[in-house]
Order: structure tokens, then C-alpha cells, then sequence
């Protein structure tokens, strides 16, 4: 910004350039104003008088020039300070986009240009795990019909392709329809990245719109890799669940399965929910621990088991019922690890696998080498649903444990067969009634500390 001795210099420079052209015009306008005296002209002298000369001229005198200069040039210093103002600020908004921009094109880096593990960041950044098992969901149920009604199998399987074998080189009927599932969801995910604003799109899949399965980039693959990582887990929850609801009750000899009313009518595909057709009871031996005998073996002691004397202590053989149709929708959800809506065909076409594995006398499928199913190239490998036998302890403890339902039965009716043998005074000790103690022989009054059972009941009356 100009000083104002700057200014100042620059005014008179300008007045001294402007003074000589500004005295000639001055001086003609007063000449012109001057009146011309008669006497004069008649002698032929023709100049006029003195008073003429000595009277103010009516034109702009050179202070008021130099007084207008210097306001020009102070309105001038003043938008000169505005512009600096102005500058400052459009140098401040462009350098924050510059940095901004600077910093976007640092982290977006070309593909070309990122490694393996930074490629593999971006795109779980561009597909997170919750939106890519919200597309599977969407996916799986439409494989599921398609296997229902455009490419039926004998088997009449549509669930192995959830559980495919851990080899991805392995052509089988898994393996290739699991391939299919997990380009199915990249397509998705591509489509719906491509709908929105270019800007907004995740710089790594910019301008894709789709999977081409015959010429898959560097982009692609890793994005297949995110998905099946996603997807593939051999100790996933929808093995343990089908094991601990279902496969439990046909390979353990202490336990059974059955239809509970193998006569029932089928139901229609729309109607499979809680139908008498898929309804199941099942009987197992269960203790509050989840441990039971094995053969001559008494099972072992552990903290979670009820107290000496309860009516909860020991093994216990539960009557449990089930829905063939709501097991297998449970499982389902399981895989996609999502509350799915499946269609009711897809959930009917398992029920009816689950009803027709219950039913078969074959059950060499529950005892088949994993491996060995893994390589099954046709359809029907029910053995990929089971979870791997190093880990079926914990599940069969799990089967096996007494629920708080169950325990709930167990002391109803426990306390409904004592209460007819309940001694009738306030006293404790004597009688009996299960948990109670006798009275040592030969000394008369005396009694020894009631179960906690029995304190409990007499207390509680």
C-alpha cells in the first residue's frame, strides 16, 4: 500500500508535468473576462485596463486542481486497499482448496502406483464389511431360487454354496456357484458406486460401473479377495448352528430326532412357517454344566454344575421341540449374518433338505471326511454344512446344557410332586420328604441342619 509521502510526490510530479498547459488556459480565461475600456481602443492601445487585470478570474484557481488531484488519489488509495483486502482472501480460499486438493491427490493414489496392502485398504474402505453382507444376503436368495426353479438339481440343493471348500482351485458345484455369489455381489457394489456423483465415488473404483468375469483387473481381483474373506469362514456360526440344532441329534446315540407328526399334509411353499409338516421333537440328556457320562465315565465335576441335593443336580433327559422350517431360516441368517428377509421359497427348499437328511436312513454324510466331501464335485455334499470334529466339544457342551426354561420345568415340577410330602409343622429336620434329614437315633430333640432344598422350600411356603 502507497505512503502518504508517496502519495504526495506522485501529486506534485503530476502538477508540475500539468502547470504549464494549466497558467495558458488560466490565463486566457481571464483575458476573455477582462471588459475592454472604450479610450483605449479609440487611441488604438488595446490592452486593458488595470482594474481588469486585477480582478478574480471566474475560471478554477490551481489550488482547487491540486486539491481534487489528491482526493482522486486518496478515493484511489482506498480501493487499492480493498483490493488488497479482497486479494487476501481469494489467496486464502484458493490456497485451502490447493492444500485440500493437494491432499486428496496424495491419498488417492493411482492404482497403478499402490501396492497390494494399500489396494486391499482402500477398497474395504469403499466396500465396508456391513454393506457387503447386505448384498450377499440380496444375492444368496436369488441363487437360491434360481437353483429352485431354473437350474432344479437332483439333490435339491441350494444351501452348499454357502459353504464351500477352503481350495478356490476346486471345480465343484460349491466352488463354481460360490464363485458366481461373490462376483454377483462385486457387480452390485460396483453398480451402486457408479449411481452416485463421480466426485463421490471412492477414487479406486471411479468410473466402474461393473464386473467383466472375462477380463478382471488388478480392481477386481483384490475386490473378490475382500468378498470371499468376508463370506469363507470354516468355524462360521451357521456350521455350529446347524450342528447344535440339527446334526447334534443324529450322530450322538443318547439323543433322537424325529417328525412329530410324520403324517402331517404339506404345506405350500408361502405357508412352510411353523407347519405341522417341518415339526420336530427331540430328546437329549442335558445337566447344567453341559457334561454328561460317557459310558462308564462319570462326568466331570465343574463350577457351573447345581449344588449337591438341588433338584437341578445330576443328568436329566429334556424333551425338546422344534420347527424344521425356523431352524432352517435361523442358519440362513447365520451365513449372511444379517436378519435377511429371505424369500419364502428359498427358506422352504432348506426345510425340505433338512426334513429329507431327517428322514433318509443314509447318515454316512454325518461321519464323511470333510476333505473328502470338499472334493464332491456334484451337488448334495451335506457334509460341508458340519463343522470341522476338533471343535464339536464346546457345541456339544453347548446342546447339552440345561436351559433357563428347562430349569424353570424341572423345579416347577419338583416342588408339585414334594409339597403333598411337605411335613406338616413348622419344624425342620425329620419326615420324608426328599432333602430332609432324620433325627439321629437315641437323642430325643435333637436335629441336624436342614438341605438347602428343604430351608428353602419350608421358607418360601
Amino acid at each position: 500500500m502507497l505512503s502518504q509521502p508517496e502519495i504526495d510526490a506522485i501529486a506534485r510530479a503530476m502538477l508540475a508535468a500539468m502547470k504549464p498547459d494549466l497558467e495558458e488556459m488560466f490565463a486566457r480565461a481571464r483575458v476573455a473576462a477582462a471588459p475592454v475600456d472604450g479610450s483605449a481602443a479609440s487611441s488604438g492601445g488595446g490592452l486593458a485596463a488595470p482594474a481588469a487585470l486585477e480582478a478574480p478570474a471566474n475560471g478554477t484557481s490551481v489550488e482547487d486542481v491540486e486539491t481534487a488531484v489528491k482526493g482522486c488519489f486518496h478515493a484511489f488509495e482506498e480501493r487499492i486497499v480493498m483490493l488488497e483486502k479482497m486479494g487476501d482472501t481469494v489467496i486464502g480460499e484458493l490456497t485451502k482448496h490447493f492444500d485440500a486438493s493437494l491432499k486428496k491427490f496424495l491419498h488417492e493414489r493411482p492404482v497403478t502406483q499402490m501396492t497390494d496392502n494399500e489396494l486391499i485398504t482402500a477398497l474395504k474402505k469403499a466396500f465396508p464389511t456391513p454393506t457387503i453382507r447386505k448384498e450377499h444376503a440380496h444375492v444368496l436368495n436369488n441363487m437360491m431360487l434360481s437353483f429352485i426353479e431354473d437350474v432344479p438339481n437332483d439333490q435339491g440343493d441350494t444351501v452348499t454354496v454357502s459353504f464351500p471348500p477352503a481350495s478356490i482351485l476346486l471345480q465343484t458345484f460349491p466352488n463354481v456357484n460360490f464363485k458366481r455369489l461373490c462376483l454377483c455381489v462385486a457387480e452390485r457394489l460396483l453398480q451402486a458406486s457408479a449411481r452416485r456423483p463421480l466426485q463421490q465415488q471412492p477414487h479406486v473404483v471411479r468410473g466402474k460401473s461393473g464386473v467383466d468375469p472375462e477380463a478382471m483387473d488388478r480392481v477386481d481381483h483384490a475386490t473378490d479377495t475382500i468378498i470371499r474373506g468376508t463370506f469363507h469362514d470354516p468355524r462360521c456360526w451357521a456350521r455350529k448352528l446347524f450342528y447344535i440344532l440339527f446334526a447334534y441329534f443324529l450322530i450322538k446315540e443318547s439323543t433322537a430326532m424325529e417328525l412329530t407328526d410324520p403324517e402331517a399334509a404339506k404345506p405350500s411353499a408361502h405357508d412352510g412357517a411353523d407347519a405341522d409338516y417341518f415339526a420336530v421333537t427331540s430328546t437329549l440328556t442335558a445337566t447344567c454344566s453341559g457334561y454328561i457320562a460317557v459310558g462308564d465315565l462319570p462326568a466331570p465335576v465343574h463350577k457351573t454344575d447345581a449344588e449337591p441335593g438341588s433338584a437341578l443336580a445330576g443328568e436329566h433327559t429334556i424333551t425338546r421341540t422344534d420347527n424344521l422350517h425356523n431352524i432352517a431360516l435361523r442358519i440362513l441368517q447365520a451365513v449372511v449374518r444379517t436378519a435377511h428377509k429371505f424369500d419364502n421359497r428359498a427358506v422352504f427348499s432348506f426345510a425340505m433338505t433338512l426334513r429329507g437328511l431327517l428322514v433318509s436312513p443314509d447318515r454316512t454324510w454325518l461321519t464323511k471326511p470333510h476333505r473328502e466331501a470338499e472334493e464332491g464335485v456334484a451337488p448334495g455334499e451335506w457334509t460341508l454344512l458340519m463343522p470341522r470334529t476338533d471343535g464339536r466339544q464346546e457345541l456339544d457342551l453347548t446342546a447339552q446344557r440345561l436351559t433357563a426354561a428347562e430349569k424353570d420345568v424341572i423345579l416347577t415340577k419338583y416342588r408339585a410332586d414334594n409339597s403333598s410330602n411337605a411335613s406338616g409343622d413348622a419344624t425342620f429336620g425329620g419326615g420324608s420328604s426328599s432333602g430332609g434329614s432324620q433325627a439321629p437315633s437315641g437323642v430325643s430333640g435333637s436335629q441336624t441342619r436342614p438341605s438347602t432344598a428343604q430351608w428353602l422350600r419350608n421358607l418360601s411356603r
